[in-house]
Parts: C-alpha cells; sequence; structure tokens
C-alpha cells in the first residue's frame, strides 16, 4: 500500500505533507513560545514551503500518462465477440460468404465451418471482411512488397526517432485516479494551513498590539477599530524605568501610529521628531515633538491635550510647569469625560515628575484617562495601596 501510494504521489508530495504538517505544529508551539516574531515567522515560511511544494506536486501529476492498454484491449475483445454473435446469427438466416480468394462464386460456406477469426476477420477490427477475403484475388507467394508501403514505414521509423520521449510515469486507470486525489487532497491542505497560520499570527499581533509588554513589531496602524479589539491596560506603573527603556517605549508608541504626552526631564525625550516608520536605515513619515512654552507652542493645556488628541505632534512639558497643567488637563478630560468623547488612536499621557500626586488626584486623573481613551504611565515612586491594584506594573 505504501509503495503504491509513493508511486502515484511522489517524492514531491511527500516533502510537502511534511512541511505543512511542520507548519501546523510550529503554529501550536508559537501560542506558548517567546518571541512570537521569530516563531511566527518559521511556521510561516513551512507552510509557505509546503504549498509551493505542493503546486510542484500537482504539476508533476499533470504529467502523468493514462495507461489504457487493458482498457483497449478488453473493449476489442467485447466488440469480437458481439462481430462473431452477429455473423453467426446471419449465416444461420442462410447466408453465405465466400472463404477463399480464389473460391468461385457458387463455392461459399455456412457458419459450421467457419472459425471465429474467418467470422470477425483477422485484422481484429470489427464489421470487416478478413484481409485475404477484402483484397480479391491475392498472390501467396512472399514476394513482392509495394514500394510505397515501403517508403512510408521507412519514414514512420525515422519519424519515431525523432519524436518527443516517452514520459517518465504511465499508470493504469485506478492509480490514475488516486493519484490525481492525493494530489488535489494535499494541495487543499497546504492552502488550509497556509491560511490558518497567517490568521492566527495576524490574529495574536492585533490581539497584543496595544499590550506594552506583550506587543512586538510595533506599525503604524493604530485606530479606533484596533484599540476596540486590542484590549491594552489604561492605566500602568513603571517604577524604575531606565532611560533607555524610555526612549524605546516612546519610539514604539510613535511606531504604533500613536503620540504622547511627556511631563518630566528626561534628556533622551529631547528629540525634535520621532518617525513613525523605521526599517534598517530607513526614516519615514516623521511626527513632530514639540516642548511646552518653546519656538512657538503656546504654553496651554488644551493646546497640549489636542495636539495627542488629534495625534497631531508629540508634547514635551518640564517638571515645573506640571503644576500649571495637571489642574486645568484634569477640567478638559473631565469635560470630555461627560459628553462620553475618547480619543481614536490610543494616546499617552506619561508623568516622569518624580514628585508624589495626591491620591483623590490620582485617582480622578486615572478614571479621566480610562473614560477618555488615554493610557496614563506614572513613572517612579511607589503607589497607595487604595489604587495600586488597578494599576499594571511594569517590569
Amino acid at each position: 500500500m505504501i509503495a503504491q501510494i509513493m508511486t502515484c504521489f511522489g517524492w514531491w508530495g511527500l516533502f510537502s505533507t511534511l512541511m505543512w504538517l511542520a507548519a501546523g505544529a510550529a503554529c501550536a508551539l508559537c501560542l506558548r513560545r517567546e518571541p512570537r516574531r521569530r516563531n511566527f515567522a518559521w511556521a510561516l515560511g513551512l507552510a509557505a514551503a509546503g504549498l509551493l511544494l505542493a503546486r510542484v506536486q500537482v504539476a508533476w501529476e499533470q504529467s502523468i500518462i493514462l495507461d489504457r492498454t487493458e482498457e483497449l484491449r478488453e473493449v476489442r475483445q467485447a466488440q469480437q465477440k458481439v462481430q462473431v454473435r452477429e455473423e453467426q446469427e446471419r449465416l444461420m438466416q442462410g447466408d453465405r460468404v465466400v472463404r477463399f480468394a480464389e473460391d468461385a462464386p457458387g463455392e461459399s460456406a455456412g457458419a459450421a465451418i467457419l472459425t471465429a477469426d474467418e467470422l470477425t476477420g483477422r485484422s481484429g477490427v470489427p464489421g470487416t471482411a478478413p484481409s485475404y477475403q477484402s483484397g480479391g484475388r491475392q498472390a501467396r507467394s512472399a514476394g513482392k512488397v509495394d514500394a510505397q508501403g515501403a517508403k512510408l514505414a521507412y519514414a514512420a521509423l525515422q519519424g519515431g526517432a525523432g519524436s518527443e520521449p516517452e514520459p517518465a510515469r504511465t499508470l493504469k486507470l485506478a492509480e490514475y485516479r488516486l493519484a490525481g486525489r492525493l494530489s488535489h487532497i494535499n494541495n487543499l491542505f497546504a492552502e488550509l494551513v497556509l491560511l490558518a497560520v497567517l490568521g492566527i499570527a495576524v490574529g495574536d499581533y492585533l490581539r497584543r498590539f496595544n499590550h506594552p509588554v506583550d506587543g512586538y513589531l510595533p506599525l503604524p496602524i493604530a485606530g479606533t477599530w484596533l484599540t476596540h479589539f486590542s484590549h491594552g491596560p489604561s492605566l500602568l506603573h513603571w517604577p524604575d524605568a531606565t532611560d533607555a527603556q524610555l526612549q524605546v517605549f516612546l519610539e514604539d508608541i510613535v511606531r504604533r501610529g500613536q503620540t504622547f504626552l511627556y511631563v518630566g526631564d528626561r534628556p533622551v525625550v529631547g528629540a525634535s521628531t520621532l518617525h513613525r516608520f523605521r526599517l534598517g536605515c530607513c526614516r519615514a513619515w516623521s511626527l513632530p515633538v514639540l516642548t511646552w512654552g518653546c519656538e512657538g507652542t503656546p504654553a496651554e493645556a488644551e493646546f497640549a491635550l489636542d495636539a495627542v488628541w488629534f495625534n497631531r505632534y508629540a508634547l514635551c512639558v518640564p517638571t515645573e510647569a506640571a503644576d500649571q497643567l495637571l489642574p486645568a488637563l484634569q477640567e478638559l478630560l473631565t469635560g470630555r469625560a461627560a459628553v462620553h468623547a475618547t480619543a481614536a488612536n490610543l494616546p499617552h499621557l506619561i508623568w516622569d515628575t518624580r514628585r508624589p500626586i495626591e491620591p483623590p488626584t490620582m485617582q480622578r486623573l486615572a478614571r479621566c484617562c480610562s473614560r477618555t481613551g488615554l493610557r496614563l504611565v506614572l513613572i517612579g515612586g511607589e503607589l497607595p495601596e487604595s489604587i495600586a491594584g488597578v494599576f499594571l506594573r511594569m517590569p
């Protein structure tokens, strides 16, 4: 059975099956292991290789030639039996046939003394008389050969020598049908596995898109639809964020198509421009980073909120202006929460002043940010026990 399957399926089909089976197993392992990006890349590569080999196997299967020798032989035998029966019935009705080419018109034979070959014709083709009857009187000596026939035979031999080579495989009807079914099933499963791996990879990526820890490969595709699909925590506490970690965090925010309002004095946030798209040395789609009260930037809470609310700019506010910004910002957020206004692209409010905020003020700010679609990130210090449970602690 295995040998028959290999004859009909071939090595291309076997390798293709192994590839898409390995892709399915790798995709199942991707949901349990990190890093997700590398594991899903391996799974997608195996699935694509399986589909490619399946297409090669389909092309190889289509080159098979159906061997119909036995089928044609059975058809000819059945036609001969029908021809014998018809000739016997005709002769039983009184018809006479000429047996030899030399016989006189009156010399004939009945069905009783005729053989099956004489009834059907020695040519084997039903409905025709034997070759020695169809040609009239013939010479019985092995003598002259028709010159024209010799020329045709020689030309046929010469043409056969230069014709296309015989296909590598010819299969019987049952094996031919089995090869077609196996090829179709293998190609179908290879396509389904590739689509399944691709769908799982995309779904897992989008589900983790807005998660600050589990997200990977930031792309500038943030929007309202993705915010509803990817439910990331809106309140974060990062007690010991380093400068390098904060810089990577801000760059990832911008590369996801989002923006931020940073309140603090870290030197790593002093860049004037960040780029939403970055691939190696390639930089594109810049986002201006404004500084509160500098270079024509208004020192107003409404301007600061609108800049990140409508995803136009990123804004940095020094620690000395935090006391001026916080009360006005809370009033603006409270008013927008009252009318159920929600920011589209999950802007980040990053509070890095190293100064403790009063618990009632912090609770009010956290509530307003959660209701208006902002993510509040508190860096440094320790939170009061009354509100520490609602914040996700960053590693």
